[in-house]
């Protein structure tokens, strides 16, 4: 009985910190993606909130969802490094798309 229990926490842990990484990812490709829509029209305000918005849909979140979650992050070095490493990624494999420009 305490190897089923010893088990289950186990993969609970685990499905909790592949759910955290998730997250993680997502809200770096948020991020790298705000950054290219800033740059990409960088004197049109209204395209960028529209574009920013269809951003937020496509990964079923929203403005304040976002925002909040880099709260939850505080002063976690270890978090901030795994986001950054994520968008790092991110960033890298738009670079060696055919579609990045």
């Amino acid at each position: 009985m305490r190897k089923l229990i010893f088990i289950v926490v186990i993969l609970f842990i685990s499905g909790c910190s592949s759910l955290e990484d998730k997250k993680l990812e997502n809200a770096a490709r948020i991020y790298i993606n705000k950054l290219l829509i800033e740059e990409k029209f960088p004197d049109i305000p209204d395209s960028v909130t529209i574009m920013q918005e269809k951003l937020y849909s496509r990964y079923k979140t929203s403005k304040e969802e976002y925002q909040n979650f880099f709260s939850t992050l505080g002063r976690d070095k270890d978090k901030w490094d795994a986001f950054f490493s994520f968008a790092e990624k991110y960033f890298d494999s738009l670079k060696n798309t055919k579609n990045f420009n």
